[in-house]
């Protein structure tokens, strides 16, 4: 009776064994799966990331005379960086004036390589700008005018874009990261 007892242990015990590894491997099997796909982007369509770039200015305006709580500010007597991109307005009769400086909102983009990228510059201040997009596209905006530029994110690197009259300042930057 013990040995018809033990058999049908070894018996029991091999059958429960199995099926704890049974299970295993199919729970293993099913989060192998599940998380193989995570990050995969050889066969996904690629993303299509739309921006909108203003072009702007911003202004600083000022006078030699103090005004409220507003202090008294001296004419900068070392000039702005030439190129356009900086301005500077000298005092009129009142004390009054300005600085202004010509940049992109936004000045920089983040993509990953295949993304399909669409740029829409808006001519929103400044009479007009000519802009470049590093090896994609030349073009001239006016205030009130878009301009589309649509591409592929090929390579990992920086793509520079930048208006020609407004320079140093008026500059951005597409940074492209690798897609793994």
């Amino acid at each position: 009776m013990v040995k018809e007892i033990s058999t049908k242990y070894v018996i029991i015990s091999a059958i429960a064994a199995a099926a704890v590894i049974s299970s295993i491997v199919v729970i293993f099997t099913f989060v192998n799966l599940n998380t193989s796909s995570i990050g995969a982007t050889a066969s996904e369509e690629p993303n299509h990331e739309t921006f909108w770039i203003n072009t702007v200015h911003l202004d600083g305006k000022t006078s030699l005379h103090a005004e409220g709580m507003h202090p008294a500010e001296s004419f900068p007597t070392t000039p702005l960086p030439s190129g356009g991109g900086f301005v500077l307005v000298k005092p009129d009769n009142t004390g009054a004036w300005m600085v202004r400086s010509f940049t992109f909102q936004p000045s920089q983009i983040v993509v990953h390589q295949g993304d399909v990228v669409t740029l829409n510059f808006v001519g929103v201040q400044g009479d007009h700008h000519e802009i470049e997009v590093e090896g994609i596209d030349n073009f001239t905006i006016h205030r009130g005018e878009i301009h589309t530029v649509t591409f592929t994110a090929n390579k990992v690197g920086t793509i520079d874009y930048y208006c020609h009259i407004h320079m140093p300042n008026m500059e951005g930057q597409i940074v492209v990261l690798s897609k793994a």
